[in-house]
């Protein structure tokens, strides 16, 4: 499936969109790639990820990088709160990098604009995706909280198949909130 079809076949699940309307999307977009290590610095942009993965994360108190998410093909990368917001005010500190080769289409706040004008209900159904992508994440993030180190990464497991053997152990061990050591007993006891 080309980048362009598989953008389209994944809005059309929550956007009614024509052919016309597809044109319109493809125009006003574009794809970008990412290297390992690559950070998303594009301000005022949302991206769709065609492939790949990213990691979102900041430093604690010691300047230990912690990981707070992870997105995958299918989600949006990109601080979508200012951006659905119309707002300059930007989630500060957090950094956003590719974990592996990632592909991407970007939409600028210019284009959503011109393709909000012109598709109807266009920004309540990408409401609907961004609203639908955060609460699956949260939803995970809470579900982890009362769970024993082993439970976290059998669900993170259970939840994230296709993506586990493309990112880093410890990224993956600051995101479940347990040490690397600890992961790597776990992995050893499990396999």
């Amino acid at each position: 499936m080309t980048v362009n079809n598989h953008l389209i076949s994944f809005l059309r699940r929550h956007i009614d969109i024509s052919k016309k309307h597809s044109v319109l999307i493809l125009k006003n977009t574009y794809v970008k790639e990412y290297t390992p290590l690559d950070y998303f610095f594009e301000k005022d942009q949302i991206a769709f990820v065609i492939s790949g993965v990213f990691r979102s994360y900041f430093h604690d108190k010691e300047g230990n990088e912690i990981t707070s998410n992870f997105i995958k093909e299918n989600e949006i990368v990109g601080d979508t709160v200012s951006f659905q917001l119309n707002s300059d005010r930007t989630q500060e500190n957090i950094y956003i990098q590719a974990e592996t080769y990632c592909k991407v289409v970007v939409f600028s706040k210019e284009s959503r604009d011109q393709i909000s004008n012109l598709i109807p209900n266009w920004e309540s159904g990408f409401q609907k995706i961004i609203t639908e992508i955060l609460l699956t994440q949260i939803n995970f993030q809470r579900s982890i909280i009362n769970l024993n180190a082993k439970d976290s990464y059998l669900l993170f497991m259970k939840s994230n198949p296709t993506i586990l053997q493309y990112i880093s152990l410890n990224h993956l061990a600051t995101y479940l909130g347990i040490t690397a050591t600890s992961l790597s007993r776990i992995r050893k006891d499990l396999f």
